[in-house]
């Protein structure tokens, strides 16, 4: 993807999607026996609708650098505790903070924390209105269209966790000034895998931050250092 400030890049298991914002590893997990709350939401047709960055010729591709890391801007790691967050935090805590402190060249982390984007926000706009206890989870594309209409309040303006409470109009008023432009998917389901892998690395290289939505197994909650998946666990075997 590629927000007029950023973009997005979006992973359904071996399968991927783009949206142009900024990073984010999201990882969402089973809906039973999980240790961890969840949040992702997957829509294939809405997914249709998403504008999809042109294929680029394979000159496009060389000379890419060796790594990028944008992880000098990345917030401490914020913990969406039981609440089914994880979409709002992909987006709104750690993208746009990113694309924050790339903007603004904020490296240090006691900055970068005091500049933080709150999920509350996102979150309840994407929320279902019957989701009172806000388990219910959203999709990548509805969060970044909050993200691109309403934009998002710094976390110090708006705290987290709060779920089914009326919304500050002063962090309302707040989140306007940090909308995003827009973004766009960087490939579609259909995109050969190696050059699923070339596209994202021109986005990054191109200083575009990449949210990836990810599907795991229930072994990746018991991750260390490296995760190794679980004996005879299959493909089939993959959540959200």
């Amino acid at each position: 993807m590629t927000v007029m400030k950023p973009a997005t890049l979006f992973i359904r298991f071996g399968i991927t999607a783009l949206l142009t914002t900024g990073l984010t590893i999201l990882v969402a997990h089973a809906q039973d026996k999980r240790k961890y709350a969840d949040g992702l939401k997957l829509n294939r047709t809405r997914s249709l609708t998403v504008k999809t960055k042109a294929p680029l010729a394979t000159r496009s591709f060389a000379n890419l650098p060796a790594e990028i890391s944008y992880e000098k801007f990345c917030p401490s790691v914020g913990d969406q505790g039981q609440q089914a967050t994880s979409v709002a935090f992909a987006t709104a805590y750690y993208l746009r903070t990113i694309m924050e402190g790339k903007e603004k060249n904020i490296t240090q982390r006691n900055q970068l924390d005091e500049a933080r984007f709150s999920p509350t926000l996102v979150y309840d706009k994407i929320r279902d209105p019957k989701d009172v206890n806000c388990k219910g989870g959203g999709t990548i594309e509805e969060a970044l269209d909050i993200l691109k209409l309403d934009g998002a309040p710094r976390l110090r303006t708006l705290s987290y966790p709060l779920c089914n409470q009326a919304i500050p109009p002063a962090a309302s008023k707040e989140a306007t000034q940090f909308r995003i432009g827009d973004y766009q998917q960087l490939f579609t389901e259909q995109t050969d895998a190696a050059q699923k892998v070339l596209t994202v690395k021109k986005a990054l290289a191109e200083g575009n931050p990449v949210v990836a939505g990810i599907g795991a197994p229930l072994s990746f909650e018991e991750a260390r250092a490296v995760w190794e998946p679980a004996p005879n666990e299959k493909a089939d075997d993959i959540l959200y």
